[in-house]
């Protein structure tokens, strides 16, 4: 006998709860439910040169928070440029919330590496955070905070002719690094009234800088939901 009918709409859709619970989600015709950035913040997750590299955003009305952790999975040190310097009545500060914060295109990036040299600039040195020695089997983590609406901090100023504002959806989020190279031998300065540690590779070898980037969507602190922060670019 073939039941019809409301009782059998419900007993069929009883039926097809159970047998998707019991099998999974990826089973033919079994949905999934909402995305998890529906009640949760998003972290996003990345891998390069033996680091495991992960962030989350959450923002509210003034402010957002870019949280970040990074694995040295590999076998050498890895100095983290996260130690960005800003300058206060004339004295290099090193806190965590220090970055280069810059548009392009109409992406906004927040930045602890070597920021880039505008086209037809050409300065005598390049800045260069300071950096945090990452060994082997360890972790670092961070957090970054950023006043709403974002404002540009920019190590070189680039000309534009009127103000521009703007949301966003998704931060890219940028961590330089330098491999040290077996063999190199380390050292720490005072610069201001913090201690800083440098490293000094052994003769005919190269440390290049690298970036790691990471996509980072912004979620409510609150709500945990999708959300929106807004930029504002001044003119120069």
């Amino acid at each position: 006998m073939v039941e019809t009918g409301p009782q059998a709409k419900q007993r069929g859709a009883f039926y097809r709860w159970l047998f998707c619970s019991v099998i999974g989600l990826t089973a033919m015709g079994c949905e999934k439910p909402d995305s998890p950035r529906s009640s949760s913040q998003e972290t996003m997750m990345v891998t390069q040169d033996g680091l495991e590299f992960s962030a989350n955003l959450t923002a509210d009305d003034s402010r957002m928070t870019i949280h970040y952790t990074v694995k040295n999975k590999g076998d050498l040190t890895v100095h983290l440029m996260n130690r960005v310097v800003a300058y206060k009545d004339g004295l290099p500060t090193f806190s965590a919330d220090n970055a280069y914060i810059y548009t392009e295109s109409s992406s906004l990036v927040v930045e602890k590496a070597i920021p880039p040299v505008p086209v037809g600039l050409a300065p005598t040195e390049l800045i260069v955070p300071y950096s945090t020695p990452l060994y082997p089997g360890t972790t670092f983590e961070e957090s970054v905070d950023v006043e709403l609406p974002v404002k540009e901090n920019r190590a070189y100023q680039r000309r534009r002719a009127t103000d521009e504002t703007f949301t966003v959806e998704v931060v890219l989020f940028r961590l330089g690094y330098v491999t040290a190279p077996q063999g190199s031998i380390e050292t720490t300065e005072t610069v201001g009234d913090q201690k800083v540690v440098l490293f000094r590779a052994p003769p005919g070898t190269l440390a290049r800088p690298e970036v790691i980037e990471i996509s980072v969507p912004v979620t409510h602190r609150q709500t945990g939901k999708p959300s929106s922060v807004k930029v504002f670019v001044p003119s120069l």
